[in-house]
């Protein structure tokens, strides 16, 4: 039985970080270790794991950086995998949680030894009402070859997953430039070399609070997406992959332009809408649309702050379930 490695970055989540913990001890699939690593926390969350630590000692265990300082996630997953001795590797956001039957439905899925990440779908839960609902992911239930996939979305979460240890890259799999989207990468990677498998059952849940959608968070999220893009451009081992990343340029670009304007950052707006609005390679669409907001943009500020305000009212209408 292939012991499996749950790596949890724990920061300020008291009220979320037991139940977290609680879907690990109630899996299924018992040959599991769960590393609990305190990024800086300054509530009662190491408090509540210690708990934890002392009614299953051979299960958890409980680290921190020197003097309580503050690393971010991905640099605490990578001090977490460190300490990790599982041939397979899961993830847990500490405000996050396990359904009792992840590991038991997906370690089998990685029996066959051309896969290098199973998966199942993740249910997103509003922490004020317990309300569940999908992750509206397009792709979700990919399997294979999913490389060309996961350009067009992250259609993975990180909870949902589960890694095999040898297709991790070596030295610093979590990518501690991206804070909003720090799997993702590593999602790209491990599809440039291994196959994905996919289970159509939920396996986690994401819980949706104000911290995770904020529109500040929202902003980061699409400049971060843009970013990874661009450093995959230059990247000579996705050469192959140049056309579809360059396609992907101009349409996180767009994205990024657009959450711009709805946060009030115009300038930012202006200029990335302008870029998309002239640049050949972009669809038609894309760059159709850009013109159109470009044109907004010469009503001026107030005109403009109305409008985004608008934008913003619209979306959490349609989207009622994001910000809560």
């Amino acid at each position: 039985m292939p012991r499996v490695s749950i790596l949890t970055a724990l920061y300020n989540h008291e009220k979320f970080v037991a139940n977290a913990i609680e879907s690990v001890l109630a899996q299924t699939y018992t040959d599991w270790e769960l590393i609990l690593w305190d990024d800086g926390s300054t509530d009662k969350s190491m408090e509540v794991a210690q708990k934890y630590l002392e009614r299953h000692p051979g299960k958890i265990t409980l680290y921190a950086h020197a003097n309580g300082v503050n690393l971010g996630q991905e640099r605490t997953r990578n001090a977490a995998l460190g300490r990790a001795g599982g041939e397979y590797v899961a993830l847990l956001d500490s405000d996050d949680f396990y359904h009792a039957r992840k590991l038991e439905l997906l370690v089998p899925l990685l029996d066959d030894p051309e896969v290098g990440l199973a998966y199942g779908d993740v249910r997103h839960v509003e922490w004020s009402t317990g309300r569940e609902f999908a992750s509206g992911a397009k792709n979700s239930g990919e399997s294979g070859t999913v490389l060309n996939a996961l350009f067009e979305e992250n259609f993975l979460g990180a909870a949902a997953t589960l890694i095999r240890r040898s297709a991790l890259p070596n030295n610093t799999p979590f990518d501690s430039r991206f804070k909003t989207c720090g799997e993702y990468p590593l999602w790209i990677e491990i599809a440039k070399n291994w196959k994905f498998a996919y289970t159509p059952h939920p396996v986690a849940y994401w819980r949706v609070h104000g911290e995770n959608t904020s529109l500040k968070f929202a902003v980061q999220a699409k400049k971060e997406l843009l970013d990874l893009f661009q450093l995959l451009k230059s990247d000579v081992r996705y050469v192959d992959q140049a056309k579809a990343i360059q396609r992907q340029i101009w349409k996180r670009k767009y994205d990024y332009a657009s959450e711009a304007y709805s946060a009030g950052m115009f300038e930012v707006a202006r200029s990335e809408f302008q870029e998309v609005a002239s640049a050949t390679e972009a669809s038609r669409k894309l760059r159709t649309k850009s013109r159109i907001l470009l044109g907004t943009l010469k009503l001026g500020e107030p005109a403009n702050l109305f409008l985004s305000r608008a934008k913003k009212r619209l979306w959490s209408i349609r989207n009622p379930r994001a910000g809560v």
